[in-house]
């Protein structure tokens, strides 16, 4: 499972069909895999559960619109900055990401979209590819 790209240590790759059970259990593989191999990042179990089944959850649900046949690609990247990067890509059409409504505050009501969006970027730094279907979770590590 190791690699490289881009000069990046790739260590740790998961590919799974579009289900409710693939989402847990990718979820869970990825929890485990930061746990086993001791890597401790900013956010406690709970936050990193959160920001994982959000992430995964867009990509099947509005990337892939939950077709059992489409794939959910997971990577996670050691970075040279004492960070770790979370890739969760579908392969759905992509989105613009700036389209999302996030003007949400203290006297607004939260919309039924882009809730995920919001409550991801309350945790960690977030970046998407140019087409949308990939969304890139920059945590870090905890020291």
């Amino acid at each position: 499972m190791n690699g490289s790209e881009n000069g990046l240590d790739i260590i740790f790759e998961e590919v799974v069909k579009t289900t409710n059970d693939n989402r847990i259990k990718l979820i869970e593989d990825t929890i485990k895999y930061f746990n086993d191999n001791s890597i401790v990042v900013n956010l406690d179990h709970y936050e990193l559960y959160l920001i994982l089944d959000e992430a995964i959850s867009n990509a099947m649900e509005h990337g892939n619109k939950w077709i059992v046949d489409k794939h959910v690609f997971l990577q996670i990247t050691r970075r040279s900055d004492e960070k770790v990067e979370i890739s969760v890509k579908d392969e759905g059409d992509g989105f613009d990401p700036n389209l999302v409504p996030l003007n949400v505050g203290e006297n607004k009501p939260m919309v039924s979209r882009g809730r995920g969006i919001i409550i991801i970027k309350k945790f960690c730094e977030v970046f998407w590819n140019n087409m949308g279907n990939e969304i890139r979770l920059l945590l870090s590590i905890a020291g």
